[in-house]
């Protein structure tokens, strides 16, 4: 499989992921609340559109690398374990290493804001939308 089609799949995968986010939060609050006023109407689709934007604000902070050292030690962690483990086969020399080749393997795609500007916005504005008509 090429890079591009690679690349589109993670774009389409992006999107159905922060849609589930965004819808099962709605859903969530949606069936614990008691009273189904338009109130639940709005918390829902307010606080799933914060956590939609929140989410892709951490793919930002982690596209900046981050998390980098958080992933290289658990990775070490569970490759240590491992008792077939052969520190000359390993794909990164150091933390360094490691951090280079993943900053360079970022930069192969370009950072998508829309799945989650478009489904987290939206999300928002709609609960906007309920709260001025409704209230």
């Amino acid at each position: 499989m090429n890079e591009d089609r690679t690349h589109k799949i993670l774009v389409i995968v992006s999107w159905v992921i922060y849609a589930v986010i965004g819808g099962g939060i709605y859903l969530l609050t949606w069936l614990v609340r008691k009273d189904q006023s338009p109130l639940t109407i709005f918390d829902g689709l307010s606080v799933g559109g914060i956590m939609v934007i929140l989410s892709g604000l951490l793919t930002v902070v982690n596209r900046f690398g981050a998390f980098d050292a958080l992933s290289y030690g658990a990775r070490m962690f569970a490759v240590h374990i491992n008792p077939k483990f052969d520190p000359k086969n390993d794909k990164y020399e150091d933390y360094n290493d490691y951090r280079v080749k993943k900053s360079e393997e970022r930069r192969k795609y370009p950072l998508n804001f829309l799945p989650w500007t478009v489904i987290g916005g939206g999300m928002f504005i709609a609960a906007l939308i309920v709260r001025f008509t409704m209230f």
